[in-house]
């Protein structure tokens, strides 16, 4: 069960919308949150004075919210490489992690660190990340989450920590679950068989805990080079995405695709990151 939050936030850098989300999940789930800023020590003091007002300010806001927070304000040597690290330290005793994600285009991600990109190789549990952007609908103040989609590939292991998170969100917040599987042009049918057979097997086990479900195999002409861009247009329709993802070095990340990786920077709607 989801009953322990972290939200690592900076509430002079689109902090509302990610306590707006954190708060709308933390009244769906019934789950505390642990709120956590974090200066620069080579910041000036204005700065983090401004921080600190911005977190009493949404101290205020949980707590009109009837929600139940903890807030604390660290500060971390270095610069936004020691971001990632800090935060899965704080996250020990938690079951999720939850901040915000700003787009970059691929050349400024490996040039530049990227907190959400390199908290998702890190953590050891799963880490929503919310799109920092206008074109993300602000959270209501009810749980409005309905429609989760879940892109799984039967064919890797991690597939089972996939569903085991969706199933848990779902049970949650009440929510109905759509699985997808992508065929890609190179599949021989034996792989699209596994794929499929897999596929309804997942879709199996949701019924098994009475959580509404739906699912297909979609073809992906492009091939999975392409596979972000199809999630990313395909989740307008679903208020949450739950996927899967394989840890690279940072190298690799920015040579091959990684789904996960483009997709948080793509995603219309929150991505929760299930690690492998």
């Amino acid at each position: 069960m989801f009953r322990r939050i972290r939200v690592a936030v900076d509430p002079i850098k689109g902090g509302d919308r990610v306590m707006a989300t954190a708060i709308e999940w933390a009244r769906g789930l019934h789950a505390t949150l642990r709120v956590v800023a974090l200066n620069f020590q080579s910041e000036v003091r204005e700065i983090k004075d401004l921080r600190r007002q911005g977190l009493d300010r949404l101290k205020e806001l949980c707590r009109s919210q009837g929600v139940e927070a903890t807030f604390q304000v660290e500060e971390v040597e270095g610069g936004n490489e020691a971001l990632a690290p800090r935060i899965c330290r704080h996250a020990r005793g938690c079951d999720l992690i939850l901040m915000g994600h700003g787009k970059y285009d691929r050349i400024y991600r490996f040039v530049h660190q990227s907190t959400a990109q390199d908290l998702i190789n890190l953590a050891t549990i799963p880490v929503a990340v919310v799109p920092q952007s206008q074109d993300m609908p602000p959270p209501s103040d009810s749980v409005a989450m309905k429609r989760i989609l879940v892109p799984v590939n039967p064919l890797r292991k991690e597939m089972t920590k996939v569903g085991q998170v969706a199933i848990r969100l779902a049970r949650q917040m009440g929510t109905e679950v759509h699985l997808i599987t992508a065929l890609f042009p190179g599949d021989i049918p034996d792989i699209v068989a596994l794929k499929k057979n897999g596929l309804k097997r997942f879709a199996e086990l949701c019924r098994k805990q009475n959580i509404p479900v739906t699912y297909e195999a979609v073809e992906v002409p492009h091939g999975s080079d392409s596979l972000p861009a199809y999630l990313a247009q395909l989740a307008k329709t679903y208020d949450l995405l739950v996927m899967g993802h394989q840890r690279y070095d940072k190298a690799f990340r920015f040579v091959h695709q990684s789904t996960a990786q483009d997709l948080i920077n793509s995603a219309p709607v929150p991505v929760v990151v299930v690690p492998d």
